[in-house]
């Protein structure tokens, strides 16, 4: 049996090192500095990767004080997430863009593994880590060559299929609350707002797609303000699964174009040239919205209403029916 590396990459997550007044990197951040931080953590990010195997996952035990203790897990892991989230940064600055390719599937790797026979919570904390993968693959995606697409476009579909399904992890949830007779306490929504606004640890992105992703759960409960620990994660998934399978098609019709110099009038030209098969809107079960320009395009999903309004906006809208749902969601939220 192949051994489980999940206990090492903790172990290499707790030798990372950021300093706090590095951990939100924005326009004002020292380049150099930056430099200096990535440099001394590169060898340890290099043998992570080694560690993000389809063997890796979370090593739960069924007792009574494992979840306080895997806490610590936790916030070593979500450390070095910040590191590599730190590294992309610094290759979108450099216009290293193979590299900025790397820690972007680094990401996306990491929270394929966190979320992998864990629990809610490690659940939660790989939709973090998976949006801050994205968050950088969907802004380099535009500077990219035909070898880094090529790259993108075969590990998109890997990713998305060995995420772990919400029902495996409810009913693994489910099994640890019998076996340890753990009774459930309920959720203070304005309380865990407080601590997740005064969690230094935490980088703006990872607080606000925590955040987002907690207000919308409770927007579907009907706004309760004590809710359950255990909210419905499905929709979330779906987003995901669509902004992979749109990032997918993005770098399709960019290669189409790169050959052609147009882009294709219909999404279902590129299942002839350049994608084995054109992927499916996971709200709709149908092709994604695609208004075409020669040389530009609009790609989209009505999201879980199946109302194309006509206008890009950010989820909330979505949600609602009133915007579709683009690649580029998150700039709705830095405006």
């Amino acid at each position: 049996m192949t051994q489980n590396p999940y206990p090492r990459l903790v172990e290499l997550a707790r030798q990372v090192n950021v300093p706090d007044e590095l951990c939100d990197v924005t326009p004002a951040t020292d380049r150099d500095e930056l430099a200096k931080v990535v440099a001394a953590n590169r060898p340890i990010l290099e043998e992570v990767r080694g560690c993000l195997t389809s063997e890796c996952s979370v090593p739960v035990r069924y007792e009574k004080d494992y979840r306080d203790e895997h806490l610590s897990d936790i916030r070593d892991i979500r450390h070095l997430a910040r590191a590599i989230f730190m590294a992309g940064n610094l290759d979108q600055i450099d216009q290293q863009w193979a590299d900025a390719v790397q820690a972007g599937i680094d990401l996306l790797w990491l929270g394929c593994v966190t979320r992998r026979g864990g629990l809610g919570l490690d659940m939660l904390v790989a939709t973090a880590l998976t949006g801050c993968g994205m968050d950088i693959l969907r802004k380099v995606r535009a500077q990219l060559d035909q070898t880094q697409r090529s790259q993108l476009i075969a590990v998109l579909p890997q990713v998305e299929g060995a995420i772990e399904p919400l029902e495996v992890i409810d009913a693994r949830e489910r099994d640890w609350e019998i076996a340890v007779e753990y009774e459930e306490e309920p959720f203070d929504v304005d309380q865990w707002l407080e601590e997740l606004e005064q969690d230094e640890s935490l980088t703006e992105e990872e607080r606000q797609t925590v955040r987002s992703h907690m207000m919308e759960k409770l927007e579907n409960l009907g706004g309760d303000e004590t809710v359950g620990i255990q909210l419905s994660q499905l929709e979330i998934d779906r987003r995901f699964a669509a902004k992979f399978r749109m990032l997918t098609i993005d770098l399709a019709l960019r290669t189409y174009h790169r050959a052609m110099d147009e882009y294709p009038h219909k999404l279902e030209k590129l299942a002839t040239t350049v994608l084995p098969e054109v992927p499916l809107d996971p709200f709709t079960g149908k092709p994604f919205l695609y208004h075409w320009m020669p040389h530009d395009f609009q790609l989209s999903s009505p999201g879980p209403t199946g109302v194309d309004s006509k206008v890009l906006g950010p989820w909330p809208m979505v949600s609602q029916g009133r915007a579709n749902l683009c690649l580029d969601e998150g700039d709705f939220y830095e405006e």
